[in-house]
Formats: structure tokens, C-alpha cells, sequence
């Protein structure tokens, strides 16, 4: 998987946040890059990129799931 065209959408201190938005946009079969996701540290900070064709759809999923 080429990095070449991905973006960040979202930025999270919350590893466990992080993660159930990384599984939902797989789930929807968006290709996801996750860094800083190798510790639980209130201090690390988990960058969500997606490919920038499916910036939209991801954010749609992201705000939704921000929600609760």
C-alpha cells in the first residue's frame, strides 16, 4: 500500500477511540494508516489517514461515531 495519497482526518490522545474508528472505516473497506498507536499513554497522540478519494466518506463515518 503506497502512502503517496493519504491525509490525515483525525488526531487522538485516546488509543481506545483511535481504534474503534480505525476498525469502523476498515469495516467500510477504507484503507486506514494509523501512527503513534504502539502505546496507551494519555501523551501520545494516534493520527487516523485515509486515501484522499475517500476523505468524505470517512469523515461521515468519523462524525458519526463521534457522536456518542
Amino acid at each position: 500500500m503506497s502512502h503517496d495519497n493519504f491525509i490525515t482526518v483525525r488526531q487522538y490522545r485516546d488509543a481506545i477511540l483511535a481504534d474503534l474508528i480505525t476498525t469502523a472505516l476498515n469495516d467500510a473497506n477504507i484503507d486506514v494508516l494509523v501512527s503513534g498507536d504502539a502505546s496507551v499513554l494519555p501523551t501520545d497522540t494516534h493520527t487516523i489517514k485515509v486515501r484522499e478519494e475517500d476523505t468524505a466518506a470517512a469523515l461521515e463515518i468519523i462524525e458519526r461515531l463521534e457522536k456518542y
